[in-house]
């Protein structure tokens, strides 16, 4: 393995949590993509296809694994595919429950979008030698804010294979970490190895980079990234919404309400009925009452604060944080104290978000702002620090 990269992991495992702005990029066009031609066969006609195995042969467990897969990756955020990928993943491994990893990690895909994250890192431990274990252990680590062990199943991936796949995956611990510019060398590297047939892994890096990029205030690169993201890969969630916050960093309320909603009609996700009905008042109450039902657990604290019954989003909160929460839990907890007209608290959640390492100035603006609103010149030239850090490139 590159020795500057095991060295970028080292810094998150020692637990260095700076933001530095990213160095120019190695070549002119990093969004350029190399490998333009499209997969083979479209997900609909593989869904077909092995659900027609499945008729054929209903005890087929191994068409089973794979179909769970195949309704994960179609749609991750609409409830009907992954109940379905549930369904059918429980079935497969009720007829083969040793050696069935395709099974297992479509249950930790599930587990994961139901925000049972300690569930899917038991799940990923079965499993030390699948290369596909990795990316699921690491983002469940690192939305319980577990910077350190996700760096751990980052480095044993690059270990195991230093491709595209594993440098990206290394790259989103080092964004979280708060090293960009480490970030950025990871992305950069990730790229000039992509492989023709990896089109969701090299969508998935641009995303990436186009939102770090959009942080820093390159808002012209940024752009040029997150297009060539959605061109490799239209069905591109991840993509859509970066591109939705880098038309809110530029004040463009209206264009970042149109890429939300083309997000939301690729997946019916019901996060993102609540993004949208965050910037549309008029549709809200019926996005609201549509994604409802569709929430469980922590993931109800952004509906319930739409709904401005702070105390009960915080509750969810709180009980989310003793197992662990990452930045994206004490900013909700910031909003909730200010609809609580609690702003000493809410400062100190905002504290505790930017603490973590990751950096945005859709996060720090409105610490910022209510920095200055309580005189609290203190916490004010903090956040204007953090702030004047991500534009300084």
């Amino acid at each position: 393995m590159n020795y500057n990269l095991l060295c970028a992991l080292g810094l998150l495992l020692l637990g260095c949590s700076r933001t530095s702005p990213p160095p120019p990029a190695t070549s002119a066009s990093p969004a350029q993509y190399a490998h333009e031609a499209e997969h083979g066969t479209k997900i609909d006609d593989q869904i077909q296809e092995m659900e027609s195995r499945i008729q054929s042969n209903p005890a087929d467990w191994v068409s089973m694994a794979l179909l769970s897969k195949l309704y994960l990756e179609k749609g991750e955020e609409s409830p009907a595919d992954y109940l379905k990928a549930e369904k059918l993943a429980l079935l497969s491994l009720s007829i083969r429950p040793v050696r069935n990893s395709e099974a297992l990690l479509a249950l930790a895909g599930v587990r994961y979008q139901q925000g049972e994250y300690p569930a899917v890192l038991k799940i990923c431990q079965q499993m030390p030698g699948s290369p596909d274990a990795p990316r699921l252990a690491v983002r469940a680590l690192l939305a319980q804010g577990k910077i350190r062990e996700a760096a751990s199943w980052t480095e044993q991936a690059l270990k195991r294979q230093n491709d595209a796949y594993s440098l990206t995956l290394a790259a989103q611990v080092s964004v979280q970490g708060g090293r960009d510019d480490i970030a950025q060398q990871l992305l950069n590297a990730a790229r000039q190895v992509e492989q023709p047939k990896q089109r969701d892994v090299s969508a998935e890096l641009r995303s990436l980079w186009g939102d770090l990029l959009r942080r820093h205030g390159k808002f012209k690169e940024a752009r040029e990234m997150l297009e060539s993201s959605l061109t490799i890969q239209r069905r591109n969630v991840p993509a859509l919404r970066a591109l939705a916050r880098l038309e809110l960093d530029q004040g463009n309320t209206e264009a970042a309400l149109e890429s939300y909603r083309q997000a939301e009609a690729l997946t019916h996700g019901p996060r993102l009925l609540l993004e949208v009905a965050a910037l549309d008042p008029a549709q809200a109450p019926e996005l609201l009452k549509k994604a409802d039902p569709l929430l469980l657990g922590a993931q109800r604290a952004p509906l319930l604060l739409l709904q401005k019954k702070p105390e009960q989003a915080l509750k969810l909160l709180k009980q989310q944080e003793k197992t662990g929460a990452n930045w994206e839990n004490f900013q909700l907890q910031a909003e909730a104290y200010q609809q609580l007209k609690q702003p000493g608290k809410a400062l100190e959640a905002y504290d505790r978000a930017l603490a973590q390492g990751y950096l945005d100035p859709l996060l720090i603006r409105p610490a910022l702002e209510l920095a200055k609103a309580q005189k609290d010149q203190k916490r004010a030239a903090a956040f204007e620090l953090k702030l004047n850090s991500l534009k300084a490139n």
